[in-house]
């Protein structure tokens, strides 16, 4: 397996493989890698000829330091279990080889980033369309994939593809979870005991909410009750609970809506023990 972290070096490496014909996936990750992450690279190895997954914990897309140094990393075994399931190249920069200092330019956003994580998490888009642009770049032309429980950051991404005109085509997959519905994700490696077993209430009220849902009728009731649930169980499971946000929203602009409407999804983000996770689902697949 290739590795690398240069981004020109990148870019020269991705510029052999498509003269050769082969069709480039790119899958970039912060590491602390999981089924969900390998799903992403089955994919990309299913639609693509060789597969590339960046590893890189991006400062500029957390508003908390705190957040950014507890989240988890362990580059060498995430580059071990890469290599183990046949990717062919690990892009892995340091700080200064994506941000170069002084950072004196960065993407700025607006529109659908002032919902959800955008209004809870003031820059995080910026900083999130600022990296992924300097990926596209050094990838160059290729398809590249994302997963569907950052629902809002695929929504964002799909927007910088089109108004900066990438040569790249996105692919979302579906949210990867565990046998109790709680999705994937690297900050569950975080959770308490307590907080393990409360989590798994996000993913049970929006089978609930799911069951309630009715096209036309009013989403207060239902998410009322989603909320009492996740709520009771953390009491339950004796877990210190901090909800963001618990809404049904348009999937196109994520605009909330008072009743439901074809599109709408379910969306969440609570802290259980002081760790935050997110989650999503449609309401009626």
């Amino acid at each position: 397996m290739l590795r690398v972290n240069d981004p020109l070096e990148l870019f020269a490496r991705t510029e052999e493989f498509r003269g050769r014909g082969a069709r480039v996936g790119l899958v970039p990750t912060m590491g602390a890698l999981h089924e969900g992450h390998f799903k992403l690279v089955e994919e990309a190895k299913r639609l693509c000829d060789v597969v590339c997954v960046s590893i890189f914990v991006n400062p500029l897309q957390f508003n908390n330091i705190t957040d950014f140094d507890r989240y988890p990393r362990d580059v060498e075994a995430d580059a071990a279990a890469l290599e183990a399931i046949g990717v062919d190249a690990v892009f892995l920069p340091r700080v200064e080889d994506i941000h170069p200092s002084p950072v004196n330019m960065h993407i700025s956003t607006a529109g659908i980033v002032e919902r959800q994580e955008g209004a809870h998490r003031p820059g995080h888009f910026d900083g999130v369309a600022t990296v992924v642009s300097k990926l596209f770049i050094a990838a160059g032309r290729a398809s590249v994939f994302f997963g569907e429980k950052d629902y809002q950051q695929t929504r964002v991404i799909a927007d910088l593809i089109r108004e900066f005109h990438f040569p790249v085509e996105m692919v979302v997959v579906p949210t990867v979870r565990e046998v109790d519905g709680l999705a994937l994700s690297s900050r569950n490696r975080l959770l308490t005991s307590a907080a393990r077993k409360a989590a798994p209430a996000m993913y049970r009220a929006f089978r609930t909410g799911r069951s309630r849902a009715v096209p036309g009728s009013a989403t207060a009731p239902v998410i009322d009750g989603m909320r009492g649930a996740i709520e009771s169980a953390a009491r339950e499971a004796g877990a210190e609970l901090a909800i963001d946000y618990l809404e049904a929203a348009s999937g196109v602009d994520l605009r909330p809506v008072e009743r439901f409407e074809a599109d709408t999804r379910f969306f969440i983000a609570a802290s259980y023990d002081g760790v935050r996770l997110i989650d999503n689902v449609a309401v009626f697949e």
